[in-house]
């Protein structure tokens, strides 16, 4: 009796998948990267793995501050689109790194800056707002924020 399994020559072949939404993206060199450069500052080892993981698989290339000193100095090497910024942290927190960015000569001024924090109440907001952010997530973020946030400053479609 024959059996009714397709064999390998009969079977259709599988159709390819030729787009993603990584597609939509600006200029991608051959590590499937933007170009584009975003700061992170996070003293937490595990925020920061998956913060950057988050940005690399949208095709951004991470810049990583340990403490706000480290991503004050990463300005003069760098020219990131925007800066994820953790409040509480060693040598020099969120609030005073933003303040010092918010003073330094030409546009890096201007940087878009994003606080990630756990503490999310009416005062912590202000507090942020009044150092210079731009915007607040609280941890533990979702995707959702992260990318409409992206979206809002046109660096992901």
């Amino acid at each position: 009796m024959e059996s009714s399994k397709p064999t390998e020559s009969s079977r259709p072949a599988p159709e390819l998948q030729t787009g993603s939404a990584m597609d939509n993206f600006p200029f991608r060199d051959k590590n499937n990267e933007t170009g584009i450069e975003i700061l992170v500052a996070e003293d937490d080892p595990m925020n920061m793995l998956l913060i950057s993981e988050v940005l690399k698989t949208l095709g951004l290339h991470v810049i990583k501050a340990c403490n706000g000193e480290e991503a004050v100095a990463c300005l003069n090497e760098h020219h990131p689109a925007l800066v994820f910024m953790d409040i509480n942290m060693p040598e020099m927190d969120g609030y005073e790194a933003t303040r010092t960015i918010r003073q330094l000569p030409g546009s890096q001024s201007n940087i878009p800056i994003i606080a990630l924090t756990a503490s999310v109440m009416k005062e912590d907001r202000n507090r942020c707002v009044q150092a210079g952010m731009n915007h607040l997530i609280s941890k533990p973020f979702e995707l959702k924020e992260i990318r409409d946030i992206l979206k809002h400053y046109a660096l992901v479609a």
